[in-house]
């Protein structure tokens, strides 16, 4: 049993009002549906958000696998350009071994040193891609290792979490199913209003006088009230915040 429980369980032995106890009584209810609907809602919250990072995580490795993918592509671009470029340097120094004259072996090597710089720029610019490339590759396979652990983990997490929300789920319905039936107990003079109240400010709608400080609102009430608040055939209402009040001798 809760503290408010308890705390309830021993007003209903004193010398109280009687809709005041049935009033008690439905507070702890309805604050129990409360609690259990708002431990149902963490819950659930907690799924989303687990969700959500997996998600996350996997459209990174999505993203990543996509980069990976273009330069694999534009590697094999490449590698077709530096293949091109070696056979053009091969057809020129086959020909440059026929020339006969100083001017035009002059003007093929010139040609030859242009290409050659390139081809090594190129097979330079390769080196590199191929290392960044598999940088990628290995940052993609622990990524995937870690996405498959947080998979797991993740589902255990929401099963454990799904079986909490129908847990609580059930236990606010236990509680408005009772509150609903006691509902029909209390005076229909006070009725309408206790449920309003209850259902407006966060699920007090009666609260003990201390020193004529109202229990719900917090504020001094009139002395004649807290007076009137002790006896067991009145029901008093806070001048306030207009709760259901009561003082115990």
């Amino acid at each position: 049993m809760t503290n408010e429980g308890q705390a309830i369980a021993v007003y209903l032995e004193l010398k109280m009002n009687k809709d005041i106890k049935t009033m008690l009584e439905l507070q702890s209810f309805w604050s129990d549906v409360l609690k259990s609907s708002a431990a149902a809602e963490r819950c659930k919250e907690d799924i989303l958000l687990r969700r959500n990072e997996l998600r996350e995580r996997e459209a990174e490795y999505s993203e990543l696998t996509q980069t990976a993918a273009k330069r694999r592509k534009t590697i094999k671009e490449k590698e077709f350009l530096l293949n091109e470029l070696d056979q053009k340097i091969k057809k020129l120094e086959d020909r440059k071994n026929l020339l006969k004259t100083q001017r035009e072996t002059d003007a093929v090597q010139s040609e030859l040193d242009a290409l050659k710089k390139e081809d090594g720029d190129l097979e330079s610019e390769l080196i590199s891609l191929i290392d960044i490339l598999a940088q990628e590759d290995e940052r993609l396979r622990a990524m995937l290792q870690e996405i498959e652990s947080q998979r797991a983990v993740t589902g255990k997490a929401i099963e454990e979490l799904e079986a909490g929300i129908k847990l609580n789920e059930e236990t606010a319905a236990r509680n408005r199913e009772s509150y609903d039936s006691l509902l029909g107990v209390l005076d229909g003079a006070y009725r309408p209003r206790f449920d309003k109240l209850l259902k407006a400010k966060n699920g007090k709608a009666v609260g003990e006088v201390t020193n004529e400080i109202c229990g719900v609102c917090n504020f001094k009430i009139p002395s004649y009230l807290a007076s009137d608040a002790v006896h067991e055939s009145n029901v008093v209402i806070c001048t306030n915040c207009g709760s259901y009040i009561y003082r115990l001798e």
